[in-house]
């Protein structure tokens, strides 16, 4: 798409409620820029710098109206009894909606550990992960 190759990232979750199934093209460029676009859509949304540092923070358009900001704070991230040191936590907000705001965290050779909305207090976290070979259960 547009000239870049994309890795396609399918996240899938289901409860008593509901089910949820969703697709994501993500690129990673020179400079440790990650950036995602839906298949319907010409924009591309960058969501992280994986060389940011602890306060670092970036706009971009996420349509001809508004824009988001995302800033990356360095944390420890606590799953069950294992504690995931100098992750980054990537915060975003668009300033012009409501309830929108969450934020991404990934660890250090694993990922994405945990996805949390602050405005609606709920989230997702990582109970496990298959990394060349190895299962990690938390």
């Amino acid at each position: 798409m547009q000239g870049h190759e994309y890795y396609l990232l399918v996240s899938t979750s289901s409860n008593n409620d509901y089910s949820y199934k969703d697709s994501l093209y993500l690129r990673v460029d020179n400079n440790g820029h990650v950036y995602s676009r839906r298949s319907n859509s010409t924009l591309e949304d960058n969501y992280f710098r994986l060389k940011g540092k602890d306060g670092d923070s970036w706009t971009y358009a996420i349509n001809d109206r508004d824009k988001a900001t995302i800033w990356v704070n360095n944390v420890d991230v606590e799953i069950n009894n294992t504690t995931l040191k100098d992750c980054k936590a990537y915060n975003y907000d668009v300033p012009n909606w409501a309830d929108e705001e969450y934020t991404r965290t990934l660890a250090k050779g694993i990922g994405f550990v945990k996805e949390y909305s602050n405005a609606w207090g709920m989230g997702e976290i990582l109970k496990s992960a298959r990394i060349n070979g190895i299962e990690i259960d938390f």
